[in-house]
C-alpha cells in the first residue's frame, strides 16, 4: 500500500530561494521512496495545500490573505490537521522547530485521532538550545517560555525527531540523522571559470549580532597574515549578505586587507548568485560550530557550492563527506588562525583535474543526493 505522507513548514514558500530549494529537495526524495506527497505551507501570507508530481507542486486549495501571524498560524494548522484527517495520512512531516501552545495542540489532536500516524519534527541542530533567541525583549521571552512549557509534550506526541548532521536522541526521544542534499541543477562547464590570476572565495550568510557560528575571524586573520608573504598568489574573499550588524568583526579588516582582497556584495537573490557562483572558485563554510558545541555539520550553503562545481573549506566533520572526499578541506575545529598557503595548494589541486568544476559536482552529488540523505526518514517510516 502507497504511504501518504504530508509535509507541513511554516516557511512562506514564494519568499525564501535557499529554504525553498531544501524543501523541494526533500520532497523529491521523498517522492523516490513511492510515497504519495502532499505539501501545506504559507503562500503569500496565505494558505496552500497541494500535491508534489513531477517535480513540481500542482496546488489544489489557496486561502484569501492574513495578516496576523497568530491567525495565520492557528489556521494553518486547522487546515492541515483537517486535511490529515480526512485523507489518513500516514506520515506528518513538520519543518516547525520551535515548540508553543499552538503546535503542541495540533499533534496532540492528529494523535488521538489518527494513532498509527507517524509525526516526525525536523529540527536544525542539535543541542537546540543555541537555536534560541536570548531574552531581551518579549517576543524572545515568549519563545523561551514556550520552549519550557510544552516541549514535554510535543516530546510524548511525536515519534521522531529529524535532526540534521546529529546522531543520538534529542530531548531524549528518538532522533533520525538526516542531512541536507546537493541539488542537481544545469551545468554547463563552459560559463565556469577557473583560479588563474586569482583565487576568487565566496562565503554567504544571514548574518546576526549574536551569530559566531561562522568563524570568519579565523579566515580574515589568515588572509592578514597571507597578505604579509612576498610573491603570493592572489586570493580575495567575496562576502554576500548584510553585514551592518557585523561591523565590528569587519571593519578592521577593511582597512588592512583593502578592497582587493575583502568585497562586500550585500544581499543577492538566487538568480543573482547564480552569476555570482559561476566566478567564484572556493565555496566557505561554517569555521566556527565548535562554538556551539556542534561536531557535525550539513550546512545547506556548503551543499549549494558543491552544485555549483565548488570545492570547499569548513571547519566541522560531515558524515556524507569522509576524509578522503577530495573536495572538501576540512581544518581544525579550534581557534586557531587559517593557514591560507594549505587553502591555496587545496585549490590549486582541485582544479588540476580535467573538467573540475563538473567533476566537483558530480562527485558531490553521488555522495550528498537527497534520496540519499533523507534515507533515514524512509527506513524509520517503513520498518515493522
Amino acid at each position: 500500500m502507497t504511504i501518504r505522507c504530508i509535509y507541513l513548514t511554516l516557511i512562506n514558500y514564494e519568499n525564501d530561494d535557499g529554504y525553498n530549494r531544501k524543501t523541494i529537495g526533500q520532497l523529491t526524495a521523498f517522492k523516490s521512496f513511492g510515497w504519495d506527497v502532499n505539501f501545506i505551507c504559507y503562500r503569500n501570507n496565505s494558505i496552500a495545500i497541494g500535491k508534489f508530481v513531477n517535480n513540481l507542486i500542482s496546488w489544489s486549495f489557496q486561502t484569501k490573505q492574513f495578516w496576523s501571524i497568530v491567525f495565520r498560524r492557528l489556521l494553518l494548522f486547522w487546515y492541515a490537521s483537517s486535511y490529515i484527517i480526512k485523507n489518513s495520512i500516514d506520515v506528518v512531516y513538520i519543518r516547525y522547530p520551535r515548540v508553543d501552545v499552538l503546535f503542541a495542540m495540533f499533534l496532540l489532536y492528529v494523535r488521538l485521532r489518527i494513532p498509527s500516524a507517524k509525526l516526525i519534527s525536523e529540527i536544525p541542530t542539535y543541542p537546540f538550545k543555541y537555536e534560541l533567541p536570548k531574552i531581551d525583549n518579549l517576543r524572545s521571552a515568549i519563545i523561551r517560555l514556550g520552549e519550557f512549557l510544552f516541549r514535554p509534550i510535543v516530546n510524548f506526541m511525536i515519534s521522531a525527531y529529524a535532526v540534521v548532521a546529529y546522531e543520538g536522541d534529542a530531548f531524549g526521544i528518538k532522533s533520525i540523522r538526516i542531512e541536507n542534499g546537493v541539488d542537481k541543477i544545469n551545468f554547463d562547464e563552459i560559463n565556469y571559470s577557473y583560479p588563474k590570476n586569482c583565487i576568487e572565495m565566496v562565503f554567504v550568510a544571514n548574518f546576526s549580532v549574536n551569530n559566531n557560528r561562522y568563524g570568519l575571524d579565523r579566515l580574515l586573520k589568515g588572509l592578514q597574515q597571507y597578505c604579509n608573504i612576498k610573491d603570493r598568489q592572489k586570493i580575495r574573499l567575496n562576502v554576500v549578505g548584510d553585514v551592518t550588524c557585523q561591523n565590528k568583526l569587519f571593519e578592521p579588516f577593511r582597512k588592512i586587507l583593502g578592497s582587493e582582497t575583502l568585497v562586500f556584495h550585500g544581499r543577492r537573490n538566487f538568480d543573482e548568485l547564480k552569476v555570482l557562483y559561476r566566478k567564484m572558485h572556493l565555496g566557505v563554510g561554517c569555521l566556527g560550530f565548535h562554538r556551539i558545541a556542534v561536531t557535525h555539520t550539513s550546512a545547506l550553503k556548503e551543499r549549494e557550492y558543491f552544485s555549483f562545481g565548488m570545492p570547499v573549506i569548513s571547519s566541522s566533520a560531515d558524515f556524507n563527506f569522509d576524509e578522503m572526499f577530495p573536495y572538501r578541506l576540512t581544518i581544525p575545529a579550534d581557534e586557531s588562525i587559517i593557514d591560507i598557503n594549505s587553502v591555496v595548494s587545496f585549490v590549486d589541486n582541485c582544479y588540476s583535474k580535467k573538467n573540475p568544476r563538473l567533476g566537483i559536482r558530480n562527485a558531490a552529488l553521488a555522495s550528498a543526493c537527497w534520496e540519499n540523505s533523507m534515507a533515514g526518514i524512509k527506513i524509520f517510516v517503513e520498518e515493522k
